[in-house]
């Protein structure tokens, strides 16, 4: 399922080009953005 949270991380990683920089920004580990965006992923069958 969508969650605004993982959209949000997307965009964030999208924005700075780069999971290190989004990581920086959302002050989170490249361990839970990654996660998220897995299921993300997951979630839209990509």
């Amino acid at each position: 399922m969508l969650n605004y949270r993982q959209l949000h991380y997307f965009w964030v990683v999208a924005k700075t080009g780069s999971i290190v920089r989004a990581c920086e920004q959302l002050n989170l580990t490249a361990q839970t953005v990654s996660g998220q965006i897995s299921l993300l992923e997951a979630s839209l069958g990509v």
